[in-house]
């Protein structure tokens, strides 16, 4: 295969969120429809070439090689609760829990007292219910808490909730940027530490997971920015941690090596692919939700006039922005990947 061959079946998109999501609005990238279905490339803008050349591997591995079989039929997916304010927040819950969802990851990290009011905001509502249906959050800062930031929202969410934090929180997911203060939190309040900016923004994922071993107690595996679905197999076998496979914003075609790498491992904790409940604009008709909390593991099957309005959504400037950042990707030295990727 050559860069020509891969451009010539490239398709840019733009899809919509119906909610902002770290100050995101739409997301854009690149459709490859290949001999084993469409692969989507869509790196977000702070990764660098090299980085987004794994997004690239894991594109090249959906739409040209083929993924290991599926131990289970399906996978329980949490909700995901941006930073937004209270009252939408509460929305989101109402209609993950119409969607039979009752793991709630919320994202926190921008304001500790914000973080605080709309975690008490949305706990409220879930103890209210009278049949008083389980239900667990998981707390996302994205490493943006400093030491006391996090320390502090804990220690008000178990002083103005008892056992809140015991009994309810699953885990905090990467409070801090770095292991030292990730293994300090763990240390300090005993809450179950995740990990995943410290392994998928790794030059080389499989070279620090003795020091991710250390500080935490379960990894977050992405599968596009770790590149495809039999590279996060092997490095979820490596880790020696349980996991819980992540989605990166995707469409629901984009959801597909998520699933597929959830169904190898067969998973039983919620996976966090539920973001297609945050988009305006998809590629799938019907888009991929959760039905009684779980999603199906399948190839989802884009559609191609919901691909084409999304292409026509984009000026011919952002095309052919896409199309350079598929070339810089493959420059940076993917395809020399893609022997391991591209398999039958």
């Amino acid at each position: 295969m050559t860069l020509d061959d891969l451009l010539d079946v490239a398709h840019p998109f733009l899809i919509r969120l119906a909610v902002p999501f770290r100050g995101v609005h739409e997301r854009v990238g690149v459709i490859f429809t290949g001999p084993s279905g469409w692969g989507e490339f869509a790196p977000f803008t702070d990764y660098d070439d090299a980085a987004a050349s794994r997004w690239l591997d894991c594109a090249v591995e959906a739409a040209f090689g083929s993924w290991p079989a599926s131990t289970v039929d399906s996978v329980a997916v949490n909700a995901i609760i941006p930073a937004v304010p209270v009252a939408r927040c509460l929305d989101l819950v109402s209609a993950a829990q119409l969607r039979g969802q009752s793991v709630f990851k919320v994202k926190v990290g921008l304001d500790a007292r914000g973080d605080l009011e709309r975690i008490l905001a949305i706990v409220d509502q879930l103890t209210s219910q009278a049949d008083k249906r389980a239900w667990s959050l998981r707390l996302d800062a994205n490493g943006a808490w400093d030491h006391d930031d996090a320390i502090w929202v804990l220690n008000q969410l178990e002083r103005q909730r008892t056992g809140l934090v015991e009994e309810f929180i699953e885990y905090l997911e990467q409070p801090t940027v770095d292991a030292t203060g990730l293994r300090q939190i763990r240390e300090e309040t005993g809450v179950r530490i995740a990990v995943d900016e410290l392994l998928r923004r790794s030059v080389d994922p499989f070279a620090g997971l003795a020091q991710i071993r250390d500080c935490a107690d379960l990894a977050i595996v992405k599968v596009a920015p770790l590149g495809g679905v039999r590279r996060c197999i092997a490095l979820a076998q490596a880790l020696e941690l349980p996991v819980v496979v992540s989605g990166s914003l995707d469409s629901s075609v984009g959801l597909g090596p998520a699933l597929a790498l959830a169904g190898a491992l067969g998973l039983e904790r919620a996976c966090g692919l539920g973001t297609s409940a945050l988009l305006a604009t998809d590629l799938c008709e019907p888009p991929l939700l959760p039905v009684g909390g779980r999603l199906p593991i399948v190839r989802p099957n884009g559609s191609p006039e919901l691909l084409k309005g999304a292409g026509e959504a984009l000026a011919g400037r952002q095309r052919d922005q896409l199309l350079r950042r598929v070339t810089q990707a493959w420059h940076a030295g993917t395809a020399a990947r893609w022997p391991q990727l591209i398999t039958t």
